[in-house]
């Protein structure tokens, strides 16, 4: 199960104040599109037992390639595989990611970047990661 997918040519589009609880998939998928703004959202992902720590494979934030300008900010991202995933699936990267006032926690990784994006990250908070805070695939992004 996920959440929001924006397939083929989404512009000027802005997701405000969505509430994700549970999440075993993929909150937000962004593919194609230009000028989006994500914020005030709040994504958490599924825990059982008492186990504060996903392993459902779950994206809270899935840029699959070829958005050109993309804002996320004021937001939250919990107990999720990876908080923020840019990639290439969609047949080129991503272009430009700002995140700003975001907190992503108890994530395996923060921001997991491996497509050849522009990213900034600024006023965020990433912390509790398993793995990786921020992590760049070698000959990939400018951050």
């Amino acid at each position: 199960p996920g959440g929001i997918w924006l397939q083929g040519y989404a512009d000027s589009t802005s997701l405000r104040d969505i509430q994700m609880w549970g999440l075993a998939g993929a909150g937000i998928v962004l593919e194609s599109s230009a000028v989006i703004d994500i914020s005030s959202c709040r994504i958490i992902g599924a825990h059982t037992g008492g186990v504060v720590r996903d392993s459902s494979n779950s994206v809270g934030i899935y840029l699959r390639g070829r958005a050109t300008h993309t804002k996320i900010h004021d937001s939250h991202i919990i107990i999720v595989t990876n908080g923020i995933l840019l990639d290439t699936t969609a047949g080129a990267s991503n272009q430009n990611v700002f995140l700003y006032a975001t907190t992503l926690y108890y994530c395996n990784r923060g921001v997991n970047i491996a497509d050849k994006s522009y990213v900034v990250i600024s006023f965020s908070h990433i912390l509790s990661c398993d793995s990786d805070g921020i992590y760049v695939g070698s000959g990939k992004s400018r951050v």
